[in-house]
């Protein structure tokens, strides 16, 4: 039990049949989530899957992005999980302010690459100026959310944080995909 963070990424879908606008709404908003972390049996093959998705009018714009996840589970999911912290507070105290607008919920938000790239700067600003971590990264306190204290674990948040957000921003179409921020305890 303890705080649980990931960056999802997903293919995005385009609104408005004829301009092929790109909307940033929540995903709850246009897509029941309960449905699409797909619990697809993983008797299924790969491809089997991707057909069921096609036959499904909810998910069939998804098809082609099931991938298989889990580690002792496995499911398959239009998710892939692209990065991933455990009691990371400091920086899901940034995502709750930034990506969240406040409201700390366990739900879907979207993070765009500004957002993401605002956060990796951030977190080289701080590691190149350690003096000033506890004013721009500050701790968070919560239930069972890991130590308070700038510490070696912070630390090592920081250093984890570039190197995964460096690889999404690099990795990730966002003009085709959407990344999204999901924290549970």
């Amino acid at each position: 039990m303890g705080l649980d963070m990931y960056l999802m990424r997903t293919k995005r879908i385009r609104f408005g049949k004829y301009n092929n606008e790109i909307l940033d709404i929540p995903i709850k908003d246009y897509l029941d989530v309960d449905n699409v972390v797909l619990s697809i049996k993983t008797s299924l093959s790969l491809d089997e899957a991707k057909d069921w998705a096609r036959a499904n009018h909810m998910l069939e714009d998804y098809a082609d992005s099931i991938v298989l996840c889990g580690e002792h589970i496995q499911w398959y999911s239009i998710f892939e999980r692209v990065a991933y912290w455990r009691k990371a507070n400091q920086i899901h105290n940034w995502f709750v302010n930034h990506v969240q607008f406040g409201e700390d919920n366990c739900e879907y938000h979207v993070a765009t690459k500004d957002m993401l790239q605002t956060l990796l700067d951030l977190c080289i600003t701080v590691k190149e100026n350690p003096d000033k971590a506890g004013r721009l990264l500050p701790p968070q306190e919560g239930f069972f959310f890991g130590s308070y204290e700038i510490d070696e674990w912070y630390w090592k948040d920081i250093d984890d944080t570039i190197e995964q957000l460096t690889t999404v921003i690099n990795e990730t179409d966002f003009d085709n995909q959407l990344v999204f921020y999901l924290a549970s305890w």
